[in-house]
């Protein structure tokens, strides 16, 4: 509105193109005018931002505040690893927690971080992990192996809905456990049926050889020094036993089958 003003207010006076030329220069100069304006704010915003806060870039040294501050994209969901399933989260979890291994920063190959070695079988069904006896929680306190069976289990654990629980499947009976499924006992003797009784047909797949019996290997693990590792475990008698038989948590699923197969 003030352009067509201006215009209709000059040509009772001066020749169209003198108008446009004087027009031209109003506009230039408040054009200048808005530029130099949002500079010198920008330079306002860039001392205030500088007096309240330490400048760190290009410094090997920590600011005296010792404060980080970590931009990353969105609000996270939830500060619990067993919770959230997004990019975001996982940036805190990877800065916040340490696991068993970490990621080595170039080939991405697993480097030791609180398991300071592992063995591994020879085909790759078990790992025994030895954790180092430094690491701490940020209390203080020590780190065991009772923590990891408690994170592993608390993440499975269907009450937890986890989003990325099936990323622990690979663990024997974790999906049973997940999905709340049952082992089945037999009542006169008390032992678990085994899957194997109730198979229909001959095997399909290939017997692994933690399924394989105890004893029949001893030499799956091979250690460094050219001999074995010690198979006796509790936890490595479990691994070699017969894969129980597993019925679903649907009540209505697992009637269907007691029905069909007394």
């Amino acid at each position: 509105m003030i352009k067509v003003f201006l215009r209709v207010n000059f040509r009772a006076h001066r020749p169209r193109a003198q108008v446009n030329q004087v027009n031209s220069e109003r506009i230039r100069k408040r054009i200048i005018i808005a530029i130099l304006l949002t500079a010198s704010a920008l330079v306002s915003i860039s001392c205030n931002v500088a007096s309240g806060n330490e400048e760190f870039f290009g410094k090997t040294t920590p600011p005296e505040r010792n404060i980080l501050r970590y931009v990353n994209g969105p609000e996270p969901e939830s500060f619990d690893p067993a919770v959230s399933s997004g990019q975001p989260e996982a940036r805190i979890y990877m800065a916040l927690f340490e696991g068993l291994v970490e990621y080595h920063p170039k080939s991405l190959d697993a480097i030791p971080a609180i398991a300071e070695r592992w063995d591994t079988n020879n085909d790759s069904s078990e790992f025994v992990f030895h954790l180092r006896h430094n690491a701490r929680w940020s209390n203080g306190d020590p780190i065991n192996a009772h923590d990891f069976t408690y994170s592993l289990r608390r993440a499975l654990s269907p009450e937890v809905q986890s989003r990325t629980a099936n990323l622990a499947y690979y663990i024997k009976y974790a999906q049973a456990f997940n999905s709340k499924s049952f082992f089945v006992r037999d009542p006169q003797t008390g032992r678990f049926l085994l899957e194997q009784d109730f198979a229909e047909g001959p095997a399909v797949t290939p017997v692994s050889l933690s399924q394989k019996a105890l004893g029949a290997n001893e030499s799956e693990y091979s250690l460094a020094d050219g001999t074995s590792a010690a198979s006796d475990t509790q936890f490595h008698q479990y691994m070699h036993s017969p894969g129980r038989l597993v019925l679903p948590g649907s009540e209505k699923a697992r009637q269907k089958i007691l029905d069909a197969n007394p």
